[in-house]
C-alpha cells in the first residue's frame, strides 16, 4: 500500500472467549484495499492483546500532518462510560480510548475513527475527550484540524453483528451516495471527499431498523478520502439548484457555480459567477 495517509485497521473474527464473527476481517481488509491509493498501512487480523499493543506502538509520529483512518471491527462491550474492545485471546481486551490515543499521537490533522462493534457508541464520550485534549495539547501544524467518530450502533445495542454497517460503509467507498443531493456533494470533479462527507452520508443513506449508527465530529474538516465518483475527464458542469436560484432572481454574489476542479491536488475550487441572462439563453 502507499499514499500520504495512514490506515490503522483491526479486524477480529476468531475469539477464545466470544462468539465467532463472520464479517469483521473481510470488512477491514476490503476497506484497506479501497483506501490503498491514499493510505499506507497493513491491517491487523485476528490479533491477541499483545499483538494489538505492538501494532499501535507503530502509529505515534508516523505522519507529519495528513489524514488517518482507524477502523476497528469485532466484539465490543460497554463498561461504564468505556468501550472495551475484545481481542482474540481469552480475557484479552483494550479500551477504545487507548486506541484513539495512539492514533491522535500520529501527527495526523484529519482523523476519522470508525468503530463497528456491539455497543460502539459507549466509547464516544471518552474517545472525544481524549482526542480533543491531545489535539489541544500538541496541535498538528496544519490549517485544518479535525476528527470524527463514526460508530455502528448505540451504547445499548448488543446485537449489531450482521454486517449491515460494514456493507453500508463499503458501498459508499465503492459507489458513493444513493441520494442525488449527496452525490452532488461528492462531485465527480473532486478526487477526494472530506471525512464528514462520509459520516453524514452514511447516516442519511442508512435504511436499517435494528441498529442506529451515529457520527460525532469536531474541528475543521478537509479533503482526505478517495471519491469513488471522481472522473478526471468529467466535463465542466453547472449545479442545477444554483441555476434554479438564479432563475428566481437571486443576486450574482450568492451564486457560486463550480465549473472545474483540478484533480491532482486537494480540491481548490475554481468559481465562475453566471448571471441569469447568461444561463437561460
Amino acid at each position: 500500500m502507499g499514499g500520504p495517509g495512514r490506515f490503522v485497521g483491526v479486524g477480529i473474527d476468531v475469539y477464545k472467549g466470544h462468539e465467532r464473527l463472520a464479517h469483521a476481517v473481510a470488512e477491514v481488509t476490503t476497506v484497506a484495499k479501497l483506501l490503498s491509493a491514499e493510505f499506507a498501512g497493513e491491517p491487523l487480523l485476528d490479533p491477541d492483546q499483545a499483538q494489538v499493543m505492538n501494532y499501535l506502538k507503530t502509529v505515534p509520529g508516523c505522519l507529519d500532518t495528513g489524514p488517518l483512518v482507524l477502523l476497528w471491527c469485532g466484539h465490543g462491550m460497554r463498561s461504564g462510560s468505556m468501550l472495551r474492545l475484545a481481542t482474540r485471546d481469552a480475557g484479552g481486551e483494550i479500551n477504545a480510548a487507548e486506541v484513539i490515543y495512539h492514533c491522535v499521537r500520529s501527527g495526523a490533522n484529519q482523523l476519522l475513527f470508525i468503530v463497528d462493534t456491539c455497543q460502539a457508541e459507549a466509547g464516544v464520550g471518552e474517545a472525544t475527550a481524549v482526542a480533543s485534549a491531545l489535539l489541544r495539547e500538541v496541535p498538528p501544524d496544519a490549517e485544518h484540524v479535525w476528527f470524527g467518530i463514526l460508530v455502528s450502533c448505540s451504547a445499548g445495542d448488543i446485537g449489531a453483528r450482521d454486517g449491515a454497517f460494514g456493507e453500508a460503509l463499503l458501498r459508499l467507498l465503492r459507489d458513493g451516495p444513493r441520494s442525488a443531493d449527496m452525490r452532488r456533494r461528492w462531485s465527480r470533479h473532486n478526487r477526494l471527499i472530506r471525512g464528514d462527507d462520509l459520516g453524514q452520508t452514511l447516516l442519511e443513506d442508512w435504511t436499517g431498523e435494528d441498529q442506529c449508527p451515529d457520527f460525532l465530529r469536531r474541528g475543521s474538516a478537509w479533503y482526505m478520502l478517495p471519491n469513488p465518483l471522481w472522473d478526471p475527464g468529467a466535463p465542466e458542469e453547472v449545479v442545477e439548484h444554483l441555476l434554479l436560484a438564479a432563475r428566481r432572481g437571486a443576486s450574482n454574489e450568492s451564486l457560486p457555480v463550480v465549473v472545474d476542479i483540478e484533480a491532482d491536488r486537494p480540491p481548490a475550487v475554481q468559481i465562475q459567477i453566471i448571471a441569469e441572462s447568461d444561463v437561460w439563453t
